[in-house]
Formats: structure tokens, sequence, C-alpha cells
């Protein structure tokens, strides 16, 4: 891919079955397709099938929050994945994840994915994870050869030893090196509601000018807790604050990342992709096709 295609901001879908089965005409909707790294490495056939987009790769194996690495050959298969795709950064979670996982941990019906990294924690929130994290990250672009750019998680409890507000850890992490985001949209409002902020006064308070791409999904409701669904429509407030964000910067890329459904109603999809670029087109930037 050449690097000059994110010059302008693109809007594209993250991978799910039915990107191999969709007509030419659909492909025409959007720019590129985000695919898990996790999902190329056990469908050994899957990456001829999405060449005919550009790709972005993420990524939810480097658990950039621990303090125990990926072991070697996982690194090495997304290496070669990197070079494969062609992709201009890596997106990963700011969070903890086990990158070894049990052999029988494939394919989960609910997420229609082939594999479950199951859910993203957050890393404990204060200046010693915001070092390790730096250090990680700094270990990995200089093995993959591209930048890795970090994914907000969605919080879901308080994690012990935590003396900054998410806001504030990301800040941090910018602060004390070139790291650039990936800012969930999704996850931040449902951050906001488990912990009780407003989530358009709190996301002002993040460094805008590092968001290099933006994810877009839905979201559920279980008792008095918010989740992260991927099944479900992006909810009207997540699109408020788009445009609030939008009105400070312009990504390079704004995902939809309706990956956990089987299928797709197209209509109201494209709907959606034209509300964004009309956003888009506010700010006057001309989209290339």
């Amino acid at each position: 891919m050449e690097a000059s295609y994110f010059d302008t901001p693109r809007i594209g879908l993250a991978f799910s079955k039915y990107l191999t089965q969709i007509s030419d005409e659909r492909l025409n909707d959007f720019d590129y397709i985000e695919v898990p790294y996790e999902a190329l490495h056990f469908e050994k056939d899957l990456l001829p099938r999405l060449l005919v987009k550009p790709l972005i790769l993420h990524c939810a194996s480097l658990s950039l929050g621990g303090y125990t690495p990926p072991d070697d050959k996982t690194l090495e298969t997304i290496k070669y994945f990197t070079e494969a795709t062609g992709t201009p950064w890596i997106g990963e979670h700011l969070s903890y994840i086990l990158a070894d996982k049990p052999d029988n941990n494939h394919y989960e019906p609910y997420s229609h994915e082939p594999y479950n990294i199951g859910y993203t924690v957050s890393p404990v929130m204060n200046q010693h994870s915001v070092e390790n994290i730096i250090t990680n990250i700094k270990r990995h672009e200089t093995y993959f050869g591209v930048p890795v750019i970090i994914e907000n998680p969605p919080l879901y409890f308080k994690v012990p030893e935590s003396n900054m507000t998410q806001s504030e850890f990301i800040n941090s992490i910018c602060l004390q090196s070139r790291t650039e985001l990936l800012l969930d949209l999704t996850h931040w409002y449902i951050s906001s509601r488990n912990f009780s902020f407003d989530p358009f006064e709190e996301i002002q308070k993040l460094p805008l000018h590092r968001v290099k791409e933006i994810h877009l999904s839905g979201v559920s409701q279980s008792a008095d807790s918010y989740w992260d669904n991927h099944a479900g429509r992006t909810p009207e407030i997540v699109f408020q604050l788009l445009e609030l964000v939008l009105k400070t910067i312009t990504p390079k890329a704004i995902t939809f990342e309706y990956n956990w459904r089987p299928e797709l109603e197209w209509a109201p999809l494209k709907k959606e992709i034209e509300m964004v670029r009309k956003m888009l087109d506010a700010k006057n930037v001309l989209h290339v096709s």
C-alpha cells in the first residue's frame, strides 16, 4: 500500500466473514479493511481474499500493558503479516492480554470470529505502567518497522493500584513518547457510563492531535454495566462524540467495527458511512476514492 493513500482520511470496515463475499459494488462504499492478525494467523487462506482492498493490521496479542512479552513465534508471525498486508501501522489495545492461549480456544459463536481473545483488560494506570508500556511500544516498533498505535480499552472496573484517570494515563504516555492513538469512541462512551464522567468534557482532555485512527461500534447494557458489542449499531451519542472530535483533528482512518455479525444489513451501514463522509466534507477535507 502506498503510504500516501492515508494522506486523505479514509473510512473502512473491520474484517468479518461477510467481507469475503460482498459484491464489487459494495466494495466501492468503503476504502479499506482492518483485519486482525489473529484471523490471518488461524485462517491461512484469508489474506489473498482480502487484498481486494487496502489493509490495516489490528492486533490483540502484544499485551502492551503486561510484563510478559509474547513468544518469539507470535512476534515472527505478526511481522510476517505486517509486511504481507503492507499495513501503514498496527493498532493494538492499551491493555493486558495474555499472548499465549490454549490451542482449543478458537472459534466462538457469539463473535463469529476464528479466535477469541477474551476481554481487553486495562492495565494499572500509574507511572510505572506508563514506562513499561512505552518500553513495549518502542521495542515492537523497532521490530515490526511500522508505528504501533494504542487503542483505549473500555473500563469495566477500577484496577487496583491505579492513581490516574484514563485521560491522564493516555496523556502521560503521549507526553513521554511519540506514541499515536487509536481512539475507540465506543470504548470511551462505555467507560464514561461505567465510571460516571461526562464523555464530551473528558475527551477534550485527551491528546487528540495524536489520534491516527478512530473506531466506531455498538454498545450493550447488562444491569448497571455497559459493554462493548461489535454486533450492535453505533449509538447516536458516539456519532456526536465523533463530530466533536472532528472539530479538532482529522484522523487518517475511521473504522466501523461490526465484526461480530455473521451478516450485515448494508443499507444502514451505507447511511452511516455517508454520514461520516459528510462530517469530513464539512471540514473541507476532499475525499479521493
